[in-house]
């Protein structure tokens, strides 16, 4: 249901919200709730499809969610930066760490490369980013990444390594580690060596610097960006 009103709104535009675990937190935030189930959601989910844009709802989603991965975040949420602060349940009762309540959960450990491959055109930084088109994060821009680098790849040697980061998503605990290699070439499908995982796990292109900062990505994604462009 997330992926499918996801695809919906942004590339459809249909009226449909959205409603994943930054948009629930909101929402469980906005009324003081601390309890969620189906009825309760189907209930936001009315009431975000009064309010959302009809013309852009992707929009109003990608938003939406942008804000619950920058703002209202799960833990030590910045506040005094929403737009939603006087409507506040939580923030009025003081609840903004309690609530939602913190889960238990037995998390899968794994452990990820993420692969940024960067070149220059006309005094130009360009970075290949890709949309992925199945699984978690379908619709999502994010940098191809792999568990296993292949053999040929290997021979590569990273111009740049940035921090490594740890992405939480359902039941896994992935650990990023970001590489940035340089290549020469004008279009990376006429780029033997490249691993085949950069073209086939989503449509890509090379996006500026800025393009990168107004693409909706992950949290980790958005942290890795700033980290490479700054």
């Amino acid at each position: 249901d997330y992926t499918a009103c996801a695809v919906l709104s942004i590339s459809f535009k249909q009226a449909l919200p959205v409603m994943d675990a930054n948009v629930r937190r909101i929402c469980q935030r906005l009324a003081c709730q601390r309890e969620w189930n189906r009825s309760v959601e189907g209930e936001w989910k009315k009431a975000l499809t009064l309010v959302m844009s009809k013309k852009e709802p992707g929009l109003f989603n990608c938003a939406l969610m942008q804000m619950g991965q920058l703002v209202c975040k799960r833990s030590h949420p910045d506040c005094t930066k929403c737009p939603l602060l006087k409507e506040c349940g939580a923030y009025k009762e003081n609840l903004t760490e309690e609530i939602p309540p913190k889960r238990k959960r037995t998390l899968i450990d794994k452990t990820s490369q993420v692969l940024i491959f960067k070149r220059e055109e006309d005094h130009r930084l360009l970075y290949w980013i890709i949309q992925r088109k199945t699984g978690i994060g379908r619709s999502l821009w994010a940098f191809p990444r792999t568990a296993v680098m292949d053999q040929v790849f290997s021979s590569w040697i990273p111009s740049q390594k940035l921090a490594e980061r740890t992405h939480f998503y359902t039941r896994y605990r992935e650990n990023l580690l970001p590489l940035v290699y340089t290549i020469n070439q004008g279009c990376i499908e006429e780029t033997p060596d490249i691993p085949a995982v950069a073209l086939v796990e989503g449509e890509g292109f090379w996006a500026t610097a800025g393009e990168l900062k107004n693409l909706a990505v992950p949290a980790v994604y958005r942290k890795i960006i700033n980290e490479l462009i700054t």
